[in-house]
């Protein structure tokens, strides 16, 4: 049965961040292998797997633990050892990342927000639910 968002979790080296948003993006990659015997038809295999992690949190009010350690991920270019993304059932993914973009937003009537992306390094791993 379709959820609500909400109900969706972001665990950093085992603390929930506290995101207004997430996403979970994946992709792979195309790899062009078009020979002159493929008779005018592109031929491609598949590459590498991609995946970042897009969220936004609200700043300082809700700097959770794993808020604070995103931040000094990104400043001290260290790597976030375990970033878990679930649903409700605890299924999901959980990898090592980098933080790639750290944005402070301050806008004139809303909240301060953090936009932040993490990339997902090797090995991304496949959480079945329950686990």
């Amino acid at each position: 049965m379709p959820q609500a968002g909400y109900v969706a979790q972001l665990i950093i080296n085992g603390n929930e961040l506290c995101a207004v948003d997430a996403t979970y993006n994946a992709e792979v990659t195309e790899i062009d292998v078009t020979d002159r015997c493929d008779s005018g038809d592109a031929d491609y295999i598949v590459g590498i797997r991609r995946v970042t992690v897009d969220f936004t949190m609200v700043w300082k009010s809700t700097m959770d633990t794993a808020a604070v350690e995103v931040e000094q991920a990104f400043n001290g270019k260290t790597v976030l050892d375990v970033v878990r993304f679930l649903d409700e059932d605890g299924e999901g993914y959980s990898f090592p990342a980098i933080v790639t973009s750290y944005v402070w937003g301050q806008p004139l009537d809303d909240a301060q927000t953090v936009s932040v992306t993490l990339r997902a390094k090797s090995p991304i791993t496949k959480i079945s639910g329950g686990s």
